[in-house]
């Protein structure tokens, strides 16, 4: 399955946003317990995604009973898999896929590519491919290092190559470790383990420390750079975050080192222009929210816990029309 889907590539993407060796689309990945995040995407780790397609192709087997139909299942999704054994009243795989409409064309080659490679991997003499010579695997030993540490430290301690370390952890999309975590598994060169195990206690005090900081909603990198004494291309560099890339709240970054300012003197409340209409609303309390760069209606009523209607009723807002930085919302 994995070499129909991949060729074995961790780092394979699709243009509808499949991943990994075992293109898993986001959602799926979630639910199978794949985090995705700002600094890591472990659809694209080998080993947790493959215990984890190990887990879902098991499942689809356990449901629809033969591999056939769990592949199809694989392939074209659970419920459309369902829908055509309900539609065509056949649980018989090669039934469905002589029907003209019963399975999707994409999915009839893609079973048939499975059961292709099985059948000529495990006899290969016979096809004709007995002297091929087969890849060695790829064999690593993992250590247990903190979160935010750069794979280039992992990388000296080890006595390792950085691009070999970033390749045997492709999961990590910035080049560390999640920050704000205990310890999070790295993958190094098979033999290294004992030198990484010496190095790593020399090595670690010279590597700076940052402070983990999780940016609130409605929070700037600027905001946050200004809080802590440093600058936001600074932040930017070290969280390896690109130029117009949009951070969303409840990301952890790395903030440097720096003298973290006090407390501006509180200046003049802006003065706030609000549409006729309710000053106050009985059991709500009355908020002012400043619009930041990429906001959407929809985000902002999520996190307020309100309706997009009713933010439009307490403030001019035309719903086609996009909100713009430095805006201020009348919220309840």
């Amino acid at each position: 399955v994995a070499m129909v889907e991949s060729g074995f590539d961790p780092t394979a993407r699709s243009h509808a946003g499949a991943a990994g060796m075992w293109q898993f689309v986001p959602r799926t990945g979630e639910e199978l317990g794949l985090t995705i995040d700002h600094w890591a995407d472990l659809r694209l780790d080998p080993e947790r995604s493959t215990v984890a397609a190990g887990r879902y192709l098991s499942m689809l087997h356990d449901r629809f009973g033969t591999w056939e139909l769990a592949f199809a299942a694989y392939n074209m999704g659970y419920g459309a898999m369902l829908r055509s054994i309900r539609k065509y009243n056949s649980n018989d795989y090669w039934e469905l896929a002589h029907l003209e409409a019963g399975l999707p064309f994409e999915t009839n080659l893609y079973v048939a590519k499975i059961v292709a490679c099985a059948i000529v991997a495990h006899n290969r003499e016979r096809f004709g491919l007995g002297e091929l010579e087969l890849e060695e695997p790829i064999r690593w030993e993992t250590v247990e290092v903190p979160g935010g540490v750069s794979l280039g430290v992992v990388a000296r301690a080890a006595g390792a190559d950085a691009q070999t370390v970033r390749q045997l952890n492709p999961a990590l999309r910035r080049g560390r470790t999640p920050p704000g975590r205990d310890s999070f598994a790295v993958r190094i060169p098979q033999g290294s383990g004992e030198r990484f195990a010496r190095q790593w206690a020399r090595v670690r005090p010279s590597h700076p420390v940052h402070r983990p900081q999780v940016l609130r909603f409605g929070e700037t990198l600027a905001d946050l750079a200004r809080a802590h004494g440093t600058t936001e291309d600074a932040i930017r560099e070290l969280n390896g975050v690109e130029e117009g890339e949009r951070v969303g709240a409840g990301t952890t970054l790395l903030v440097p080192e720096g003298r973290r300012r006090g407390r501006a003197e509180p200046s003049e409340p802006p003065v706030i222009a609000v549409p006729d209409g309710p000053r106050a609303i009985e059991g709500r309390a009355r908020v002012f929210y400043r619009v930041t760069r990429g906001d959407e209606l929809a985000e902002v009523a999520r996190f307020f816990r309100v309706r997009p209607d009713e933010i439009r009723q307490w403030n001019a807002i035309d719903p086609n029309a996009s909100l713009q930085s430095g805006m201020f919302l009348q919220l309840f």
